[in-house]
């Protein structure tokens, strides 16, 4: 639980210590501790096939307009207001 909602800093030590132990792990599994513990996923860079398309379906700056209804579904499914 510390490694969730403690330091980041720790939780980036263990990701890489994880990522150097485990050159076959596309990523990491955890608790969010921004959404009540759901599971997250982080992935590495490494990451191909079926967890990671080779050609994402958008690719475009978080401030774009496109991105706007989804991210505000999506801080109103989490309980986050709205500037």
């Amino acid at each position: 639980m510390a490694i969730n909602s403690g330091s980041r800093a720790v939780a980036r030590k263990w990701s890489r210590a994880i990522y150097d132990a485990f050159p076959h792990v596309d990523g990491i599994r955890y608790a969010s501790s921004m959404y009540a513990n759901a599971t997250a996923y982080a992935l590495f860079e490494r990451a191909e096939g079926d967890i990671r398309p080779s050609t994402p379906p958008l690719d475009a700056p978080l401030a774009s307009a496109v991105l706007l209804p989804d991210l505000t579904r999506a801080a109103q499914r989490m309980g986050y207001g709205l500037i």
